[in-house]
């Protein structure tokens, strides 16, 4: 078997080369900035969120709630994010019972946001 030198191999300034030549082309292909300012939104469409942030607690918020473990705050948080707020059953989330569902309540009470009974 034969034993590969060390001139073998590609210098680095050949792999510089390559890169640039690879980021030029990529940057070739890429559209000019007037035909971006010329592309416009749909009537109606707004690219800005309407209301920053998650629309309830956060999980590390959730995790100050007496009983509330990170499952279980990661479980609530993805129940305010999916419902779109806190209008839904503490109970329908797995693991909250009626006494978990009291206290996660007085806790939100407390912040000015509290689920439907």
């Amino acid at each position: 078997m034969e034993r590969r030198t060390h001139d073998d191999r590609i210098p680095a300034w050949a792999w510089v080369l390559l890169g640039w030549l690879g980021g030029r082309t990529i940057v070739a292909w890429l559209p000019d900035q007037e035909v971006l300012a010329a592309v416009r939104p749909p009537a109606g469409c707004t690219l800005e969120a309407e209301e920053p942030g998650p629309p309830g607690p956060t999980p590390r918020e959730l995790r100050g709630v007496p009983d509330v473990g990170e499952t279980r705050a990661l479980a609530l948080a993805r129940a305010f994010w999916e419902r779109g707020g806190v209008e839904f059953e503490l109970t329908e989330i797995p693991g909250i019972g009626p006494v978990s569902s009291a206290r996660i309540r007085a806790w939100l009470a407390t912040r000015g946001a509290e689920p439907r009974e």
